[in-house]
Parts: C-alpha cells; sequence; structure tokens
C-alpha cells in the first residue's frame, strides 16, 4: 500500500475550513493468480462551527469523493455527505 494524504484548514472565527485529497495505490500478489493493483484518489471539503459559549461542543458538514480504478473493470466513483456534531468534556477538572 502506498499513499498520499493531505490536508488543510483555516480557523476564521468560530468558523473552520478545511480541504483534505488523498491518492493512494493497493497492490495485491495473491499466491494464486495474477496481482490486482488498485488506485484509489480522494478529495473532501467540509466546514466545522465551534459553539462560542462552549468551546467543548462543535458541528461539521462534510462533502468527500472517493474513486477506485482498477484494470479490466469500471471505475467505482463513491459520494458521501456527512453531518454530524461532536461534544466533549473533561471529567478530570
Amino acid at each position: 500500500i502506498t499513499s498520499w494524504v493531505a490536508e488543510g484548514g483555516y480557523k476564521i472565527g468560530d468558523w473552520t475550513p478545511r480541504l483534505k485529497a488523498e491518492i493512494s495505490k493497493v497492490k495485491e500478489s495473491p499466491e494464486t493468480g495474477a496481482s490486482l493493483t488498485n488506485d484509489f484518489t480522494g478529495y473532501g471539503v467540509s466546514i466545522e462551527y465551534t459553539v462560542p459559549e462552549m468551546d467543548l461542543a462543535r458541528y461539521h458538514l462534510a462533502l468527500t469523493q472517493k474513486n477506485m480504478s482498477q484494470a479490466n473493470a469500471a471505475d467505482q466513483i463513491e459520494n458521501r455527505i456527512i453531518a454530524g456534531f461532536v461534544l466533549s468534556y473533561d471529567l478530570l477538572k
């Protein structure tokens, strides 16, 4: 497996936009049969909102796309929309 991943974000007030890119190559060499090589490329963009009154809570929305290419097969494309929230608490305070 060979992978390259780049990710970055910039905080602007309570908002943090992020970008992510991935390029991976997975080569399988089974004991019987021909070797397989899968190429993956993935991209994502997301935005986070941190609640000002509660710095331990944040909401996020992300859009991602992942492409898988394999010899002698049709490309597979996976699109996702991810929405959620994170609520954390420090018990040791």
